[in-house]
């Protein structure tokens, strides 16, 4: 009883003592838990930087941040913000001098906050969740838009529709199109991916897919696009488990298309990874080709549409929609008809001789129609004599010998391999094509124009956009009709072999006596025994299908006449004995080559163009100096190369341009009477001709004395910031510029170039006022500006005269940057400006201020994120200027298409100080613009009101932003803001009631009996709706018609009531709808 007793006494004395002393312990144990939750928070830091770095690198490689990991580093930057607020106390909390009872109960609560605040803790767990902090956006379809190559016949619209409904069937899987090569098979097969990805408002499938095929079909190209397009990254090598991992992807599509355009032969479906099953109907094909008996024989394909030569009237009509009117003209009206006549209906024969006699006059018309009914050639591998006679007679008009002889020359870079202006203008500089032009800038500005002109012509075509976003632009390309191709061919005599062995009948020295070119692509392998016997030869191309080949020692004995060799992704370690032969080279491409001794180059002292663009070089040779009439050296992507041996450069006099991006960085500076062991930048001051440079040079120090204004293109990065990932992304101008210093003494490296338009700013020391820091001329040729990470600026520009010609501006991670413009924006400030994106600048509280009705009359696109003291994105009435009182009744942004405005936890509204009718008037005082308090942010919010203007505005995103209402009183008939809006985005609005209410004051009954209007949003597609805890309504006031609506998705919307259905808040219709 006694043991009991005590126990219980025990037990007692636990519940009446804790809660006496647990006060106590908070006192005493106050600086241990301040400096707990110090040691957290530290932690937590560490954290949201190392999650902010990664959501950086996927920004950069154009990915989309989840919508959680954007969430969770805004609730670490506020736990911070609370726990600081915690943590940071006066000195005299310390301790217990100067002891009173209010210090006594603050010490004691903060304490106990500090102990308690989980928050820290929980969100450092949530990190560890992530699997991932981004997604790969999949771009849309090419094929799918409208193609300017197609016109609409009627000798094409029924065997349109006839596929369409093929396709739609259930029961087929795979559809055919045939017909002889020109007549415009792979322009159907486009309308075809058109139509069907948007028959009647809705998709028969959910993803298309167009693959160009070719005569030699390369599987591992097949399986990329068709992966690429999927957002599937293969980790396998071999062509059987990409094949594998394919199939596995491509059963889980429940519709989609895949379009095989330009089959030769059987192509095996399980060799590529495309699932062929019989129950897989969610999978079919559309494959084209010239011959009817691949189809039915080989591809064992049922469902099969010939495609015929246009009927007279079809063709009559797509020829004088190039030619114009002027062929009406009595005396040229019928020889007109009868050269159209003579193109046999083919689109191809007929499009390129329209655009070869156009213009012309009636001896040329006449001079045409006589070649085309006497051709010289009857025949030409299986082209018909119309379609050869046509395309040859385009080539006949071109206005030069110049421009046929580039056309020809395009034939010579095949057509399955990205065939780029750069190498055309080196191959043409080494076959001696532009002796005319004096400088290389020249000569390639005429290559760019010769392109232009030939694409006009239709004898070339633009190449298809890249979805790499790393890769050179579409105008930095071009490509080539199969069938254009092939003429080209016989007429240059180039040899082309793709994807094969090498045939046997080259044994035969006569195949190739007058061979001028010969392009040897991803072939299996060159046999040790052949040699070419290519007296003629001028150009050869070689990639060979596994780079670990070797080329044998004797290949190039019998081409001594060789005048450019371009090697790709092959090992010449040893080089073959037989490349020092060649003595007439002018052009040297071993492009990502593994490359062991090249000191042979040193005997090549023809060579005006040297490439060694992404090999594994590592030492350039001492040789190279004997190459005086070297004027182009590319060493892009040499990220191995270390060493330039000193007085290389500098004895190149000759030399023209230099591309060194992403490659060497190892400058040594000019010391007296202290030798080199590497290049001196200072060698570059003895290159008086260099007018186009890539470089990197980390220490802005050694470019003092340089002077660059000799200059027409460059790509030049200084400071030590700069990663290889910067070089990846494509120049949008020829004059770019990176700068980043370590001190305010380099600043001055700007006057030394000219006419920048492309510049990156990065840590620029001391530097409040960044332009007027680096030139008080301003900028009048600047196009684009990125200014990032500068923790010094708080004013970009004095004046908005100071860039002119600006068309994009990105600002980032600017800590004190108050305003971007000193001055407000007036009806004529920056004209040209297109873009604009801020992100992380939290002390801004807008863009631009302005009084004027009209501003940046070409913008497109606003994206502004995380900015945490951001009030409004445009500070209307002129909010710089102190006397000016006036306000502003109406603005409008005509042609703003984007806005995005994410995570800005203080903005009020978009424009804050356009005058309205409602009693609630936004306004801020001029010279102290204070801090909205929790209780103020009450007051109701509306991010748009009735008087700003968006006419054309396409996609809207609001993330985390704590209006009350998107629209203010949005007008019953098609509002200005929404008439040509297509997606629209609301998350995580926390404060919104409704997108927007009616002007109509009363019960909510009353309201019935007098809404009568609708209001439409006749191209909204995409409406996605999450996180809105306070949403009750979606609208209130009217009918709502969402006549195109697809994708319609709501979550997390808790409070929201029934809203399809209501009349007391409107109605909802929409009959598109394919997600809810």
């Amino acid at each position: 009883m006694v043991e009991i007793a005590i126990s219980v006494a025990a037990k007692i004395a636990e519940y009446l003592v804790a809660p006496v002393a647990l006060p106590f312990t908070y006192l005493w144990n106050y600086k241990t838990n301040l400096e707990s939750l110090k040691n957290e928070v530290k932690k937590l830091e560490e954290k949201g930087e190392a999650v902010q770095r990664k959501v950086d690198d996927a920004r950069n490689n154009c990915e989309v941040i989840e919508k959680q990991v954007e969430s969770w580093l805004e609730d670490v930057k506020k736990i911070i913000d609370e726990a600081s607020a915690v943590g940071d106390q006066p000195e005299n909390m310390q301790c217990f001098k100067g002891f009173s009872c209010t210090k006594f109960m603050k010490r004691y609560q903060h304490s106990k906050k500090a102990a308690k605040f989980k928050a820290v803790v929980e969100v450092q767990e949530e990190a560890g969740k992530f699997e991932k902090v981004s997604y790969h956006i999949i771009p849309e379809q090419r094929c799918l838009q409208p193609s300017k190559e197609y016109q609409t016949f009627e000798s094409r619209t029924s065997i349109l529709k006839d596929i369409i409904d093929a396709l739609n069937d259930s029961d087929v899987n795979m559809v055919g199109i045939y017909g002889m090569g020109g007549v415009g098979k792979t322009t159907l097969a486009k309308e075809v991916a058109r139509e069907a990805g948007q028959k009647n408002g809705l998709s028969l499938f959910d993803k298309i897919i167009f693959v160009e095929v070719s005569e030699s079909p390369d599987i591992k190209t097949i399986q990329g696009v068709v992966a690429e397009n999927l957002g599937l990254q293969f980790t396998e090598e071999t062509v059987s488990g990409r094949a594998n991992r394919l199939c596995d992807r491509l059963k889980k599509e429940e519709k989609i298309l895949l379009i095989l355009d330009n089959i030769w032969g059987r192509i095996g479906f399980e060799k590529i990874g495309i699932p062929i099953e019989s129950d897989r109907r969610g999978l079919k094909l559309l494959l084209t080709t010239r011959n009817r008996n691949v189809l039915t024989n080989q591809m064992d394909c049922r469902w099969n549409f010939e495609v015929d030569a246009l009927n007279k009237a079809d063709a009559w009509s797509l020829f004088t929609s190039i030619t114009g009117t002027f062929i009406e003209h009595p005396e040229l009206n019928s020889i007109a008809c009868e050269v159209a006549e003579e193109c046999g209906g083919m689109p191809v024969a007929i499009v390129t001789l329209a655009e070869a006699l156009k213009g012309q006059g009636q001896n040329e018309w006449r001079n045409a129609l006589h070649e085309l009914k006497n051709p010289s050639l009857k025949s030409f591998g299986g082209i018909a004599k119309e379609v050869y006679t046509s395309i040859k007679l385009s080539y006949d008009y071109l206005e030069n010998e110049e421009l046929k002889e580039i056309f020809l020359l395009c034939s010579c870079m095949g057509r399955t391999y990205d065939a780029s202006v750069q190498d055309l203008f080196r191959y043409g500089l080494g076959l001696g094509l532009f002796e005319n032009f004096n400088t290389l800038e020249k000569a390639l500005c005429n290559v760019y124009v010769s392109v232009n002109k030939l694409k006009t012509t239709s004898l070339l075509l633009d190449a298809p956009k890249s979805l790499n976003i790393f890769d050179p632009p579409a105008s930095e390309k071009f490509a080539m009709h199969d069938i254009i191709y092939d003429v080209a061919k016989s007429i240059a005599n180039v040899f082309t072999v793709m994807d094969v062995e090498i045939p046997q009948f080259w044994i035969n020295e006569n195949t190739l006596r007058n061979c001028t070119s010969i392009t040897l692509y991803n072939i299996d392998e060159l046999p040790e025994d052949l040699e070419l016997v290519c007296p003629q030869l001028k150009l050869l191309y070689v990639k060979l299908k596994d780079s670990s080949l070797r080329i044998p020692d004797n290949f190039f004995t019998m081409m001594l006449g060789l005048q450019v060799l371009h090697l790709i992704e092959i090992s010449l370690q040893p080089l073959p004995t037989s490349i020092s032969c060649l003595l007439e080279l002018q052009t040297l491409c071993l492009d990502r080559c593994e490359l062991g001794d090249i000191t042979f180059i040193g005997s090549l002292n023809k060579l005006k163009i040297l490439s060694f663009s992404g090999s594994d070089i590592e030492k350039l040779p001492e040789e190279m100096r004997h190459l005086t009439k070297l004027r182009l050296i590319d060493l892009t992507n040499c990220s191995k190369l270390s060493i330039i041996p000193p007085n290389v450069m500098s004895n190149l006099k000759k030399l023209e341009a230099l591309y060194m991006g992403n490659s060497f960085i190892h400058w040594e500076p000019e010391r007296p009477k202290i030798e080199r062991s590497n290049v001196s930048i200072d060698e570059l001051k003895h290159l008086c001709y260099l007018t186009m440079l890539e470089i990197h040079i980390p220490d802005a120090k050694m470019l003092k004395g340089l002077r660059y204004q000799k200059l027409e293109k460059y790509k030049i990065f200084i400071g030590d910031k700069w990663e290889s990932w910067h070089w990846s992304s494509p120049s949008k101008t020829s004059r770019m510029l990176k700068l980043s210093l370590k001190t305010n003494e380099d600043e001055n490296i700007l006057q030394y170039l000219k006419g920048i338009e492309e510049l990156e700013l990065g840590e620029l020391p001391g530097a409040t006022n960044l332009f007027d820091a680096l030139d008080r001329n301003g900028f009048p040729t600047l196009k684009h500006l990125d200014v990032d990470s500068n923790s010094h600026c708080s004013c970009i520009v004095e004046s908005c005269d100071a860039l002119p010609l600006l068309e994009s501006l990105d600002v980032r991670a600017m800590e004190v940057l108050k305003k971007i413009c000193n001055w407000p924006l007036g009806a004529n400030s920056f004209l040209r400006l297109r873009t604009i994106r801020v992100h992380y600048c939290h002390n801004l509280n807008y863009i631009f201020s302005s009084s004027a009705f009209t501003i940046l009359p070409q913008l497109k696109e606003i994206e502004v994120l995380s900015c945490e003291n951001m009030e409004e994105i445009f500070a209307m009435g002129g909010q710089d200027d102190a006397n000016n009182s006036e306000v502003v009744h109406a603005i409008e942004f005509s042609q703003l298409c984007i806005l995005s405005l994410r995570c800005l936890s203080r903005l009020q509204s978009f424009c804050c100080k356009v005058q309205t009718d409602s009693p609630l008037q936004l306004t801020s005082d001029t010279q102290h613009r204070e801090i909205i308090s929790e209780e103020e942010m009450d007051i109701c919010t509306v991010l748009f009101n009735e008087k700003v203007a968006f006419p054309n505005l396409q996609t809207l995103a609001i993330f985390d932003i704590h209006v009350e209402k998107i629209w203010q009183n949005l007008p019953p008939k098609i509002s200005s803001c929404v008439q040509n809006l297509a997606e629209l985005y609301v998350y995580n609005c926390g404060n919104l009631k409704e997108l927007f209410s009616s002007s109509t004051v009363g019960t909510k009954e009353s309201r019935v009996e007098e809404m009568r209007d609708t209001i439409s949003f006749p191209k909204l597609n995409c409406l996605h709706l999450s996180g809105l805890r306070g949403l009750t309504t979606l609208w209130s006031g009217y009918y709502i018609e969402f006549p195109t609506l697809k994708e319609f998705k709501i979550g997390r919307c808790h409070q929201l009531d029934a809203f399809i259905f209501n009349d007391i808040y409107g109605f909802l219709s929409f009959s598109t709808v394919q997600t809810l």
